[in-house]
């Protein structure tokens, strides 16, 4: 459960990192390079964690939601990676990128809720 907490913890700190650089495309006060590099990082951190955290357990029901859970993650790292490599770009991208990542936090909240109460029921 504590890998569960942690991997919640690293998808808000992602996204207050990505909404901090995505407002400067907006303002023109570009975050420094360094908050790039921890939304990077985190997001290689993230990856692993819900590939771990969310790994079939034996009172758990591994629902469709929980497997979504799991992968869902890569989808974002992926676009994030095409950022970062140039094979991709643009706004309408992004709000893809984001839109993914919004999702993600939803089934991992999701996947966390229902591991909390499989694990509580006697």
């Amino acid at each position: 459960m504590t890998l569960l907490w942690i991997l919640r913890i690293a998808l808000y700190l992602q996204l207050v990192l990505g909404a901090w650089g995505f407002s400067g495309r907006f303002t023109g006060s570009y975050p420094p390079k360094m908050i790039w590099d921890w939304h990077i990082l985190l997001a290689v951190v993230i990856v692993v964690l819900a590939l771990v955290a969310l790994r079939p357990l034996t009172k758990v029901p591994n629902s469709g939601a929980r497997v979504a859970a799991r992968f869902m993650p890569l989808l974002p790292f992926v676009f994030g990676l095409g950022f970062l490599f140039g094979v991709i770009g643009g706004t309408p991208l992004v709000v893809v990128h984001i839109a993914l990542a919004l999702i993600t936090i939803g089934l991992v909240e999701a996947a966390a809720g229902q591991q909390r109460r499989a694990l509580a029921a006697p």
